[in-house]
């Protein structure tokens, strides 16, 4: 069964969260898309990199990295260092075992980090902060505190309790029997050629029932719903293992490098290399246990989409 979150509520208490801790953050929905809350506003200096195109794709791809890194780590929550290489750590918000939500915090400067890292981070956002500002972003770097490690503990303690308020009290069960059939199957194919038509024929309902069910419950069409599925796992992928491109794109049924690559863009903001490349620093995760499922041969080429 899915499940459905009172975001409205869970906004009013994680911005409560943030006026306490001072800590700004996200959440975003299971697919790392949909609903978002963003809490606490941002550094300038954060304001800043999102006000630049590229700046701000990275930063969404960053997210969505964290999220993988957060929900396939097994722990409670995941630290990392963001595009730029300032401290973030995401929450996976658990519900009958699986998660349905992630939420993300920090964006922060700590006492553990080395001395150059104001360098550092400038040097990562030469290419797209304008020179003409360069000073601007100095300052507004400056002005992001440090936080201890005491302090981030406590935090992730705190914001540990909101995760039981939020799985307790603002999450609620989905009984859509017909929408579970329609999206276990696509979870069961991602790796395959999935339509309307294979589907209805599979479980038995009738491809005008799919479209509606799925864009009532994802807000999406299909054919967006499954784009993004198999973009989500691609990013896995991408993250997780050092299978070439083309392999992956192939791997999720997709022949068409080129549309593979048209589509990873517009979905994540950035090609599948630039993503890589991203994420490339991240650490703390045994790469060889996230490959294919056995069922998967790596000599079989995929079915074609």
């Amino acid at each position: 069964m899915g499940t459905i979150l009172d975001f409205e509520r869970i906004g009013i208490l994680l911005n409560s969260f943030s006026v306490i801790s001072g800590f700004c953050a996200d959440m975003l929905d299971r697919n790392y898309f949909g609903q978002c809350i963003h809490f606490g506003g941002l550094y300038p200096f954060c304001e800043l990199v999102h006000s630049t195109a590229e700046g701000y794709r990275r930063c969404l791809a960053s997210d969505r990295g964290g999220c993988t890194s957060a929900r396939l780590c097994g722990q409670d929550y995941y630290v990392y260092r963001c595009h730029i290489g300032l401290t973030e750590m995401c929450f996976p918000v658990v519900y009958n075992g699986e998660p349905c939500g992630y939420i993300i915090f920090g964006s922060m400067l700590t006492d553990e980090d080395p001395e150059d890292i104001r360098r550092v981070i400038l040097e990562r956002c030469a290419d797209f902060m304008p020179q003409r500002d360069k000073e601007k972003w100095r300052a507004a770097l400056e002005a992001i505190p440090t936080v201890s490690a005491d302090r981030r503990e406590a935090g992730a303690r705190v914001m540990l309790s909101c995760i039981e308020t939020i799985t307790a009290k603002y999450i609620r069960i989905q009984d859509d029997p017909i929408w579970e059939r329609i999206d276990g199957y696509i979870d069961e194919h991602i790796h395959d050629r999935i339509t309307v038509e294979n589907i209805s024929a599979e479980i038995f309902i009738s491809p005008s029932t799919i479209y509606h069910r799925t864009k009532q419950n994802t807000g999406m069409s299909l054919s967006n719903y499954v784009a993004r599925r198999k973009m989500i796992k691609a990013s896995e992928y991408l993250y997780l293992t050092d299978y070439k491109i083309n392999y992956i794109s192939t791997l999720l049924g997709i022949d068409d490098y080129n549309y593979f690559s048209r589509l990873f863009r517009r979905i994540f903001g950035m090609s599948p290399t630039q993503y890589r490349s991203a994420n490339i620093h991240r650490l703390g995760l045994d790469p060889s246990r996230y490959r294919p499922s056995p069922s998967i041969s790596v000599s079989e080429h995929p079915k074609k989409l």
